[in-house]
Formats: C-alpha cells, sequence, structure tokens
C-alpha cells in the first residue's frame, strides 16, 4: 500500500472511530506510520483530505446506483438494486460506508442545491415512480426518508450485533418492507 493509500485509510478509520474534528493529524501519522509532514506532502489539510475522502468514495457510490438503476424499467426492480448496493457497499467496507454516512451533512453542505447525493438520487426516483403511477401518491420527501430509514436502519443493526452480517441477506426483506410501504393500493 502506499503512503497516500494507508494515510487515506487510516483517516479513514479515525474519522470514523473519533470524528473528524476530533482526530489530529498526529494521530493519522501515527496509524499510518508515516510522519505528519508525509500527510502535507498529499493533502494541504485535514479538512481537505476529508473532503477528498468522502467524494473520491460517494461518487463511485452514486455511479453505481444510477448504473444499477437504469437498467430497471419498474420502481420496485430500481428500489431492489439501491439496496443491493448499499448492501453490498456495507458489506464490502463498513468503515468507507459509516464514513460516508457519518460525514455527509459536513460535506454536503458544500455541494450546490442541485448537486446529486442518495438522498437527491433516491427522491427522484420517488418522483418519477409517483408521476408514472408506479407508487401511491405520497409526499416524496417522506418516502425519501421512508426508503433510506428502512434501508440503514439494518446496516446500524449489524454494526450493534442485533443483526448477522453480512447485511446483503436481509435484501429482499428489506424490499418488500419498503415496496409494502409504496406499492399503489
Amino acid at each position: 500500500m502506499s503512503k497516500k493509500a494507508a494515510i487515506q485509510r487510516a483517516a479513514l478509520e479515525l474519522f470514523v472511530e473519533q470524528g473528524i474534528d476530533a482526530t489530529t493529524t498526529k494521530q493519522i501519522a501515527a496509524r499510518a506510520n508515516t510522519s505528519e509532514g508525509n500527510i502535507y506532502r498529499h493533502f494541504s489539510s485535514k479538512d481537505a483530505l476529508a473532503e477528498t475522502l468522502f467524494f473520491d468514495h460517494l461518487l463511485p457510490f452514486l455511479e453505481a446506483l444510477d448504473v444499477a438503476v437504469s437498467s430497471r424499467e419498474h420502481m420496485r426492480d430500481r428500489l431492489a438494486e439501491v439496496v443491493r448496493i448499499f448492501y453490498r457497499t456495507f458489506d464490502e467496507d463498513r468503515v468507507t460506508f459509516s464514513y460516508l454516512l457519518l460525514s455527509q451533512h459536513q460535506h454536503l453542505a458544500k455541494f450546490t442545491e442541485s448537486a446529486e447525493t442518495p438522498v437527491t438520487f433516491i427522491h427522484r426516483l420517488v418522483q418519477h415512480a409517483v408521476a408514472g403511477g408506479e407508487i401511491r401518491p405520497l409526499e416524496p420527501m417522506i418516502a425519501t426518508g421512508t426508503i433510506l430509514g428502512t434501508i440503514l436502519q439494518p446496516a446500524t443493526f449489524v454494526v450493534y450485533g442485533r443483526l448477522d452480517p453480512p447485511l446483503i441477506d436481509y435484501a429482499e426483506t428489506v424490499v418488500d418492507t419498503i415496496w409494502r410501504a409504496l406499492a399503489p393500493d
């Protein structure tokens, strides 16, 4: 692993464990087995490192969602793809998944209103499905919150030992639960 990659992984782990503000560059350097100066060779500041980590992981996640959903015709199938991508991401790298969730509010504040986020992505899916009569005529933001809450709570349960991993094993149950809340009458 390169020094830059070691710094990034150490920062991810510490940011999830302690939060960005509570983590020092000294701690990152120690965990990465490098010097603080080496961090500044790659990143102008700790905040720049945190932001780079967020966007370097968010953009491929959003792209995977977009590719998977665009190949599905029906809303239930699109939801199933969304759940599977969230859960595969969680199962493959819980630290990165946690970082995206825990630091999103800090980093997304820098986004413009039109920038794509997981929330705006799902909101757009919901709006399209409501307009097409694929789901009940719900308030789109409430439906978006229902979808995200139903997807994310099982991840929390795995983290706290209330559900056994892998999370992907629960994908169909979660999709069924979401669909029961959204399906047209």
